[in-house]
């Protein structure tokens, strides 16, 4: 393993990944098993003994349903469609994500699932893995035994099992704000799904419309042109990645320029990153200001990352955080 590794995400971002740290651990076979089957185990016929497991097991199947825009807690979440099909049963959480973005979805993310579930309890039924990484290879499932809404796990991505499934949503953001004001949040959550819908899409003339004309990228004020420059380069060498914003901690800042106070809209996002056979869970934070408003800044968030369930993630998964560094230009 070189002892540091480069790794180019979606909007062109990169990862500075700790070697020593990312040696301590053992490392997850990324090779995904096919959706309806689980890892093999040696010394045994795991492909006849994980069908006829998968076939043993009755989870129900969930129609399309549209889940109404609105807050569970203190989260407010867009609307989105939820939806179960057949095939999906032991699958890895990779497998279980590309399964679902091959419908045009993703996996239901931590606060998406627990938005359904408060709308139809019966959804707590089906043991499912989510679109919610804490860091370190492990995910956050949820569903299955007997706590209903409540049931929630974290597992190693790899660890498939016969019973749990990959419930898939249709993409929606979810954010944590004081302001429960109902333009706000809409207007808030319609600019961070416009600009990751972008990045999924590779648009390039979505982001131009989205970006100011210098954006200060990973500490670096850049043209928007040469920004966008990155993006072909980085889309060009590594055309399988993408980007998701899960919860998101949004505000309008007050701040002080040469010009005079100026306000802008924050948001720190816990996002999802995908390269390739790796997952990686960091902070962004992303600035938006200006008249039209437009996004200014992408980088670091100063805060520090916190799991689905209020536990720091990993000091790896911190140090790999965005804007650290760019690709070489």
């Amino acid at each position: 393993m070189q002892a540091t590794t480069r790794w180019v995400v979606g909007s062109a971002l990169i990862f500075s990944a700790v070697a020593a740290a990312a040696c301590s651990k053992p490392q997850e076979s990324h090779g995904a098993p096919p959706v309806g089957t689980v890892a093999p185990a040696p010394a045994v016929s795991a492909t006849a003994t994980a069908t006829a497991s998968a076939a043993a097991v009755e989870v129900p199947t969930y129609a399309p349903r549209k889940i109404p825009a609105g807050f569970t807690g203190d989260v407010y979440t867009q609307a989105f469609e939820i939806v179960r099909d057949k095939g999906d049963l032991g699958a890895s959480q990779e497998a279980a994500m590309k399964r679902c973005s091959s419908a045009g979805k993703a996996l239901c993310t931590d606060a998406q699932w627990a938005r359904a579930c408060e709308a139809d309890p019966a959804l707590a039924k089906i043991a499912t893995w989510t679109a919610s990484g804490v860091g370190g290879g492990r995910f956050v499932t949820r569903g299955g035994g007997d706590a209903g809404c409540r049931a929630r796990d974290v597992v190693g991505g790899a660890e498939s099992s016969p019973a749990r499934a990959g419930v898939c949503c249709e993409r929606a953001v979810s954010i944590k704000t004081g302001n429960k004001n109902a333009a706000f949040v809409i207007a808030a959550t319609k600019r961070l799904l416009d600009y990751e819908a972008a990045l999924r899409a590779k648009d390039e003339l979505a982001l131009q419309s989205l970006y100011d004309e210098k954006v200060n990228f990973g500490g670096k004020d850049r043209a928007v042109g040469d920004l966008l420059k990155l993006h072909q380069k980085d889309w060009k060498q590594f055309p399988d990645q993408w980007a998701i914003f899960d919860t998101c901690t949004v505000e309008i800042k007050k701040i002080t320029t040469d010009k005079g106070p100026d306000s802008k809209l924050q948001g720190d996002c816990r996002t999802m990153f995908h390269r390739g056979a790796s997952t990686y869970v960091a902070m962004q934070r992303l600035l938006w200001g200006g008249v039209p408003t437009k996004l200014q800044t992408i980088g670091d968030a100063s805060a520090r990352a916190q799991a689905p369930d209020g536990t720091a993630i990993e000091e790896r998964e911190v140090k790999e955080r965005v804007g650290l560094l760019l690709a070489a230009d």
